[in-house]
């Protein structure tokens, strides 16, 4: 009957070590959100076991156009030895994205009456975003080493070589 129980304790343990361990992975999809000269823009790191993608997502309203959600994702590598983060970011492969384009009433019958006007709108900001692709993804940090401050299964804190820390929140 002893060996039982223990055996039932050592299971007991090692499935505590295997949940106290799971929550210390930084694999899935972390979310912060920050402002800056009055834009709100939601802040993502997508780490894999090997990859993290950054991803800044910015909605824009406005009351005589609409709303337009565009994201730009920055993937990465990284690189853990303890609570230290090696990453390298790779700029040149940065990928902008128009997400979502809700227009007011009018502009939207326009575009209903003339596809090619949708088209032509769709291309010139596609256009306006390559040509301030690199001002965008110089916003992002460039890679370097961060210290993780805090993680569990729902929280992520990381500190910059600044001193900075910023705190996400697993979405996903």
């Amino acid at each position: 009957m002893k060996t039982m129980t223990k055996r039932i304790v050592i299971f007991a343990l090692m499935l505590m070590a295997a949940v106290g361990m799971q929550a210390q992975s930084l694999n899935g999809t972390w979310k912060t959100t920050m402002t800056e000269d009055g834009q709100k823009m939601d802040f993502y790191f997508i780490f894999t076991q090997s990859t993290l993608n950054m991803k800044g997502v910015v909605s824009m309203d406005d009351p005589e156009v609409g709303k337009i959600v565009v994201s730009v994702k920055v993937p990465c590598t990284y690189t853990r030895n303890g609570n230290k983060l090696n990453v390298k970011t790779n700029p040149g492969q940065a990928k902008l994205n128009i997400d979502k384009m809700e227009f007011t009433p009018e502009i939207a019958g326009a575009i209903g009456q003339s596809p090619e006007l949708k088209k032509m709108i769709e291309d010139q900001m596609k256009q306006a975003m390559e040509s301030s692709k690199g001002e965008i993804v110089d916003g992002f940090p460039s890679g370097g080493e961060l210290s993780i401050v805090t993680l569990t299964s729902t929280k992520l804190s990381l500190r910059d070589e600044t001193g900075e820390t910023i705190d996400f929140t697993k979405v996903r």
